[in-house]
């Protein structure tokens, strides 16, 4: 390129940049993500100035360096190259770079919670994450369960123990009833209570035996009448421990009723107040037997 009208000679572009067009009065910087280094003087050649597609293409996981493109580098550790190749960005909740080249998701049962980070933590046990990728640990492990508060205050009246999560963002892990069993991820409404056991709805932590093996059931989440203490009762039973007898079909169950008759006294109710009238036709079969 020449910058002043009327020299007879021209000058080789300064590394980093080229002179685009015949009789360029300048030269052009190298475009974003490329590069045009430096060579001891007097081994510059004018052809490696002449066009853009003299700058090279800055290496995978590497940016132009500083304003004149002389060369490339990598990020800082917690960012990666954004998609012009001329800046870095941080990295997302869920993923980091250690060196800078390129985010990564974090591995199962390891999370980040904020931007740029470098590294992945590990979550404490008996946390873990289902997902590659999480931003907080979300699960917990085999024989544990997901209580539906923060400390698990209500389930620990019911179950050994209740871990909080250190870093408050999920609630906290309870060891499974002893009478339910708990893969990993299972979480208050999907722990699987044993068979002959009872609870009051999937919510709820406390697993009961039942008294009568032929009325209590264990119901799929979320099913027909799954979400509450009759989706645990066959049909013909319903109410706590399922020891209420219910007229199955048309006919009446004198034999259940009998059942009923024999089984302890409960300290609460145990049928719903809709069915008084029931209850009178049961008292009065009570009386005869």
């Amino acid at each position: 390129f020449t910058s002043t009208s009327g020299e007879d000679q021209c000058t080789v572009c300064e590394p980093g940049r080229v002179a685009v067009t015949t009789g360029s009065a300048n030269c052009s910087l190298c475009r974003s993500g490329t590069f045009l280094k430096a060579v001891d003087e007097g081994e510059d050649e004018p052809s490696r100035h002449d066009d853009l597609s003299d700058c090279n293409k800055c290496p995978r996981g590497e940016i132009s360096v500083g304003n004149e493109r002389v060369e490339c580098g990598a990020c800082d550790p917690g960012s990666e190259p954004a998609a012009d190749g001329a800046s870095c960005t941080a990295c997302d909740p869920g993923r980091s770079s250690e060196t800078g080249e390129s985010c990564v998701e974090c591995v199962t049962g390891r999370f980040v919670a904020h931007n740029g980070s470098s590294a992945c933590e590990r979550c404490v046990e008996p946390r873990t994450t289902l997902t590659a990728g999480s931003i907080s640990c979300d699960a917990c492990l085999t024989s544990f369960y997901l209580a539906s508060s923060m400390k698990g205050e209500v389930d620990e009246k019911y179950v050994d123990e209740c871990k909080a999560d250190v870093d408050g963002y999920e609630p906290a892990c309870c060891t499974c009833h002893a009478l339910a069993k708990c893969k990993q991820g299972s979480t208050i409404e999907t722990i699987v209570i044993n068979k002959n056991t009872w609870r009051n709805g999937f919510r709820s932590p406390q697993v009961l035996l039942c008294d009568n093996e032929h009325a209590c059931r264990v119901p799929a989440f979320g099913g027909r009448n799954g979400t509450n203490s009759s989706g645990f009762c066959r049909k013909g039973y319903e109410s706590a421990l399922c020891r209420y007898v219910t007229d199955i079909g048309r006919s009446p169950n004198p034999a259940a009723l009998l059942e009923l008759h024999r089984l302890p006294h409960l300290p609460y109710p145990t049928q719903p107040p809709a069915r008084a009238a029931r209850a009178t036709t049961a008292t009065q079969y009570r009386r005869s037997v």
